[in-house]
């Protein structure tokens, strides 16, 4: 009897290690990686399990959320073009590359500094009988006086109101060895797009003056309906005479403008711009309204060292970029601007 229950034991031992765990497997569950197992013995059941896939992003490759198994590569991003405000970037993901576009002003490395505008650029006065032989060149003071916000008729647009003087001293000449009268006094300015460097329509004013203008500017695909108008208002000094008989008088113009444009448009950019040598004024022709014009900011290899002096000179200043006060309209009247002369 003794012997027979060594036997069966012996048997249940050997039975042990030949199956690993006969009497009770110890099962961890399947999963995508491995079928069902037993812990103890390694023995297996069945098949893994299938794999619980995600789509694949511009991020990620198709793989299992489970295991992270992965198969093929990434999708491609969906890349929106670079804006003024933001750089080439991706829809899905938000990956951006590169930088955000650069302004027309800031591919040549111009200096464009939030206004107020004030500055000193060159002018010219002259004897209006004969130009060519008499005129001389002064300093113009330009200096903002005014900017205000208010609503336009037209719901999404909105009035910004600019005024500025342009003080020049003398305005008036009278040079008493000569006998000669300065009498007329001419300055240069305009306007224009910051993004673009597309200038605003214009044309040569004479004496006070309005003028008003429209233009459609594209902008990142977006077209901004903006149109301006401008006054001008000349007022001379008291003549102020010295021991030799010459006289001076000052000489101020006043410009009003007007600008209708978009909600969240900000690219208003004012111009003073140095005025060197007596020209004809053109106070018909009107540029920048039929075909585009842009701020001269590149001087070509065929310009003179005057010419691009005077590039180099030019004075801007942005009108709306950062944030000017909203008010009431003030009585005001509508124009726009290139050369402007007192006669």
């Amino acid at each position: 009897m003794k012997k027979r229950l060594l036997t069966l034991l012996s048997a249940a031992v050997l039975c042990g290690m030949v199956s690993g765990c006969c009497i009770s497997h110890d099962w961890q569950e399947a999963t995508c990686t491995a079928p069902k197992t037993c812990a103890k013995c390694g023995e297996t059941e069945g098949e893994p399990l299938a794999h619980t896939w995600v789509d694949a992003t511009c991020t990620e490759a198709k793989h299992c959320s489970v295991c992270g198994t992965t198969e093929g590569e990434p999708l491609p991003h969906t890349w929106v073009d670079a804006t003024y405000e933001t750089p080439k970037t991706c829809s899905v993901c938000g990956a951006t590359e590169g930088e955000p576009k650069q302004s027309y002003f800031a591919q040549y490395g111009v200096d464009v500094p939030d206004g107020p505008v004030d500055c000193t650029v060159d002018y010219i006065y002259y004897n209006k009988e004969d130009p060519e032989t008499y005129c001389r060149v002064g300093d113009a003071v330009f200096t903002q006086t005014d900017c205000y916000a208010d609503p336009a008729d037209e719901e999404g647009y909105q009035n910004v109101h600019l005024t500025l003087t342009m003080a020049m001293q003398p305005g008036y000449y009278y040079d008493a060895a000569e006998g000669v009268n300065y009498t007329s006094a001419t300055f240069v300015n305009y306007m224009y797009d910051w993004y673009t460097g597309r200038k605003l329509p214009t044309r040569d004013m004479r004496g006070d003056d309005a003028q008003e203008y429209a233009v459609t500017l594209d902008i990142d695909g977006v077209s901004y309906e903006v149109s301006y108008s401008k006054e001008v208002s000349w007022e001379q000094g008291e003549w102020v005479f010295d021991e030799a008989g010459n006289a001076t008088s000052s000489d101020t113009a006043t410009q009003e403008f007007i600008f209708r444009i978009p909600e969240g448009y900000d690219g208003l950019v004012y111009c003073a711009y140095p005025k060197r040598e007596y020209t004809e004024l053109d106070t018909e022709t009107v540029t920048g309204l039929d075909e585009a014009e842009y701020a001269d900011l590149d001087p070509t290899d065929e310009e003179t060292e005057e010419d691009k002096k005077i590039i180099e000179d030019q004075r801007f200043f942005r009108i709306n970029h950062t944030e000017i006060p909203v008010r009431e309209a003030e009585t005001g009247t509508e124009d726009a601007a290139g050369n402007e002369t007192a006669e």
